[in-house]
């Protein structure tokens, strides 16, 4: 029987086939490796990353999982014309977490595109180590959301393929922390295509994004993308108008609110809050279709959160009156009764005003008004 450290140098030598051979030829060899395993761990990660073509002082060789290195060496041997991205690709699939060795690979790995002329595509030059854009999609399609901060943080990934990416993600229900890969996409739009100023292309796409967010009521990831608005963008701002009139249209309380405090922040100046820099307005065909249907609630909280006394919102409410009595549902004509409590938003000549609109539509009907809004 021979002893550990002669079996140390014999085993340059020796692939991981040999050296597992020979650990299972009988008992004592085995005790070679159960009572040495720290050691023979190490010399088999040594071993795959040699296999590899990898220098194994770059990576943290006692911190390596030796099942998990020789499980992917069983795989890899029998194809030797893998690439090192098609290692990543192999433990998304296989739901391999080592995050160190993950980004020590992603590390080793040349970005290249493949390139097309006239329909034809040219071969891949031999050279493992390249990724190419079709692997990157896949990883950031299925990853989980460290895997997407490490291949962003190594590579180049144009806006275009990021929002695809995006709501790719939204829209897929199946996959677990779903939130967590959106946060990551909209850290690294900013970091990487946005930072200090929205462009004209990347804000589009990025708007685009955002209006997804709204529409899925991804309300704590649409308070992440503001917060990372204001540390990254000094120069531009949101589409508020179009946004915010979408927050009405879908009667969304969290994100109006939101938006409307974002607004705030970017369009009034800290020394004279009565002047903003971009005039908000509210398409008062939303309120008139809420009021229609009888969305009583909601346009009293949009008065009291934003309109107020502006003539627009009065007309409104005058204008839906008819309507609603038209109809001659009596759920919502006494649900229109709920707009006496506008009365402590809006001013007496303001209510009076669509008390008296109410009263005289009731009165043309012969509809007697069972609340006095006085």
């Amino acid at each position: 029987m021979i002893c550990y450290d002669v079996f140390e140098k014999v085993s340059q030598y020796l692939s991981i086939q040999d050296m597992i051979s020979f650990l299972m030829l009988n008992k004592e060899c085995y005790g070679l490796y159960k009572h040495n395993k720290k050691y023979n761990d190490i010399l088999f990660v040594k071993k795959f990353l040699q296999f590899l073509n990898l220098d194994t002082f770059e990576y943290k060789i006692l911190e390596g999982n030796p099942k998990m290195l020789l499980k992917m060496y069983f795989y890899f041997k029998n194809h030797p014309s893998a690439h090192l991205s098609d290692i990543l690709v192999y433990m998304i699939d296989n739901s391999i977490i080592d995050y160190d060795f993950f980004r020590f690979i992603s590390s080793k790995c040349t970005f290249r595109n493949m390139l097309r002329v006239d329909n034809t595509y040219i071969y891949r030059w031999e050279n493992n180590t390249y990724i190419y854009m079709s692997d990157i999609e896949y990883i950031l399609q299925y990853g989980d959301s460290k895997h997407l901060d490490i291949i962003l943080s190594s590579f180049d990934v144009s806006m275009v393929t990021m929002t695809h990416i995006f709501n790719w993600r939204l829209f897929s229900h199946k996959f677990c922390g779903i939130q967590r890969c959106l946060k990551v996409l909209i850290k690294y739009m900013f970091i990487k295509h946005c930072f200090g100023m929205f462009c004209s292309v990347d804000h589009t796409l990025f708007l685009s994004c955002f209006v997804s967010l709204i529409k899925y009521k991804k309300t704590d990831v649409v308070r992440y993308t503001l917060e990372k608005k204001r540390k990254y963008i000094k120069t531009g701002h949101l589409d508020y108008n179009y946004l915010i009139n979408l927050c009405v249209e879908m009667e969304d309380r969290k994100i109006f609110k939101l938006l409307l405090d974002e607004y705030r922040y970017d369009n009034y100046d800290n020394y004279n809050n009565s002047i903003p820099r971009e005039l908000l307005v509210i398409n008062t065909h939303h309120i008139i279709k809420h009021l229609r249907n009888g969305k009583i609630n909601y346009s009293v909280y949009l008065v009291n959160h934003y309109l107020r006394n502006s003539i627009e919102v009065v007309d409104s409410i005058c204008e839906s009156i008819d309507d609603l009595v038209v109809k001659n549902d009596f759920d919502e004509l006494n649900a229109i009764l709920l707009l006496s409590n506008l009365k402590k938003f809006l001013s007496r000549d303001n209510f009076e005003t669509i008390r008296m609109k109410l009263y005289n539509v009731y009165k043309e009907r012969n509809i007697e008004m069972q609340v006095n809004l006085n």
